[in-house]
Parts: C-alpha cells; structure tokens; sequence
C-alpha cells in the first residue's frame, strides 16, 4: 500500500458504509425527535413523570448515538494522513468499529468491542491501520452468516499493543485478501497474524522521543 491506494481504499470503504451509517443516523435523528415530542407534553401523575423520564434517556442515548456516528464518519471523510507517530490503538479501533457497526447490523452479525479502561500509545502510520482494521472488519462481516458474532479487543503485547478479532464463524481473509492487509500492515508500521481463532494487527510500542 502507498498514499495513492490509501486514499483509494477510504473511498472504497466510504462507499460501502455510508448507505448503512445514512440509514442508522436518519434512525437516531427520528427517535431522537419522536421523544422530543413526548418531553414536551406536561406529566400529570407519577406514571407521567416516570414515562418522561424514560424518554429522557432515551433521547440522551440517542443524541450520544447520533453524534458519536456523526464524528466518526466525519473523521474518517477526509483526505487520508499517512504520517508516522504516536497513536492510541484503542481509539482508531473504536472509531474502525463504530464506522462498521450499522453495515454489521444492517446484515444482523453482532459487533462488539470490549471496553478498555486505559489508552494503549503505539507508533505507526495510524490512518493506515484505521483503513486495515476496516477492510478486514468489512472482510469478515461479508462473509459471516446471520446472527454470527464479531469481537474486537485492544491489549498490550511484548513490545507494543495488538488489536484481536474474533469472529465466531472463522472467516477470516485468504490467500490474495490476506497478503494485501498483511503487506498494509508492514507499512503501517506493524504486522497482521493470523492464529487458531483470531486475527491479530500488532503494533510497536512509541519511540522513545514520542514520549519525553
């Protein structure tokens, strides 16, 4: 991969998923309003109060949703940056899964990614491993039946930080698909690995300049 094929690529992914980002942003805009509108009406009784306070949340759960999809996909339609430094793999792994997550409900393949409490810093060409972490994410979600499950994991590693995924069906990439992500990893800065019943990007620790 070169700068060239990278922004090749965004536009690729950007193509496949916005249909399915538009359709779960137009979702949370309509709940979103649709609770709105029940806020706006006077309780009378407890019963009241309490229905209002469940829209409440609701309407804070999905105003967070709206925006945090928003964000992401707002990030990632750009002009791709492929310069070398310090990033945190949890983040660009949160933004990879939230880009992804309405295209893996759209086809009902539960993605899941397990909370991290901390950052996890690495170096390497971060845009770069977002755009991997995506290929392979849409990779394996085009390939998984429904009601099949995806896991995604951040944690350390000897010398850096690895991003694990898991999928419950084992449709991991082959052949042609798996050395092009592989040779995208090599020049992110990291590796991909393939083991009995994951897939791993692994990526150094910062450089000691990175972090004085």
């Amino acid at each position: 991969m070169n700068e060239e094929h990278l922004a090749d690529a965004r536009m690729r992914t950007l193509s496949v998923l916005s249909p399915a980002v538009v359709h779960d942003l137009r979702g949370a805009a309509s709940a979103l309003a649709l609770h709105l509108q029940l806020l706006a009406i006077d309780p009378e009784d407890e019963s009241g109060r309490a229905r209002r306070r469940r829209s409440l949340a609701t309407a804070d759960e999905e105003r967070r949703r709206l925006f945090g999809l928003a964000e992401v996909f707002a990030r990632h339609a750009t002009v791709p940056n492929p310069a070398v430094g310090e990033f945190d793999l949890v983040a660009a792994s949160a933004d990879a899964v939230g880009l992804t997550r309405p295209f893996a409900g759209q086809r009902r393949v539960t993605l899941t990614m397990t909370p991290v409490a901390a950052p996890r810093p690495v170096h390497g060409r971060g845009e770069v491993v977002i755009q991997v972490l995506l290929d392979v994410l849409l990779h394996v979600l085009q390939e998984s039946p429904r009601g099949a499950g995806i896991e995604v994991t951040v944690e350390g590693a000897e010398g850096g930080a690895r991003t694990v995924i898991r999928a419950s069906n084992d449709v991991y990439p082959g052949g042609k698909d798996l050395a092009g992500f592989t040779s995208a990893m090599r020049w992110a800065g990291g590796d991909l690995r393939t083991e009995a019943d994951a897939l791993t990007l692994n990526l150094p620790a910062p450089r000691r300049e990175e972090t004085s």
